[in-house]
């Protein structure tokens, strides 16, 4: 089937564009061209309706409807475009700024380690050094835990896990289940050897 083509249903004029799943519907008796999605097999008029003087022809009507429907798809393929671009830029920054850690880190914990365990999760940014305070708090899911909270920040419980890594013997995490019930965010404070911690947002 091609991708653009007209067709006719109960004697409406539709412009198609299969590719987009979009169509332009002919409403003669209001002089306008309707704007419509496909969602669910089913087609629903956007938002946005375009109204256009029409000619006294179809011939001609369908011109300006075949005009129309390739500047509206030129506009939406340079929106995403742009979008893809903005998306593209903000990633570079965040991995940039990820990098500009290293130099302070360097002495502090094992890098490429903490790079690799990290790279498990679908994004992960550090944030900040902080400060762990211990606490008597406790989490009643989890009774047999030690929980600490930032220091002068008492918004998240914090629990410690004494699982060794290579190159850390501990760390605390805050974690939520997503609306999906497998996905994950939260934080993790490692341990640096300067007694505090590095605290790094996550998501899986």
């Amino acid at each position: 089937m091609e991708e653009n083509y007209w067709e006719i249903e109960d004697g409406i004029h539709y412009f198609v564009d299969s590719s987009y799943n979009i169509r332009f519907k002919l409403d003669f008796e209001n002089k306008s061209v309707i704007k419509q999605y496909r969602y669910c097999d089913e087609w629903e008029d956007d938002n946005h309706i375009s109204f256009i003087e029409f000619p006294p022809t179809l011939e001609d009507t369908k011109s300006i409807v075949e005009s129309e429907m390739k500047k509206d798809r030129i506009q939406e393929e340079e929106m995403m475009r742009e979008a893809w671009d903005e998306i593209l830029k903000s990633e570079s920054e965040r991995l940039t700024i990820r990098d500009s850690w290293k130099e302070e880190l360097k002495d502090l914990i094992d890098i490429d380690e903490l790079w690799d365990d990290m790279s498990m999760n679908e994004s992960w940014d550090i944030e900040e050094i902080v400060e762990v305070e211990s606490t008597e708090d406790k989490n009643p899911l989890y009774p047999n835990y030690e929980f600490g909270y930032i220091k002068d920040d008492k918004s998240y419980l914090f629990m410690k896990t004494d699982h060794e890594l290579d190159y850390i013997d501990h760390y605390y995490v805050w974690q939520q289940t997503g609306y999906l019930g497998d996905d994950y965010s939260g934080w993790v404070l490692y341990p640096l050897k300067n007694g505090k911690y590095l605290k790094i947002s996550y998501s899986c």
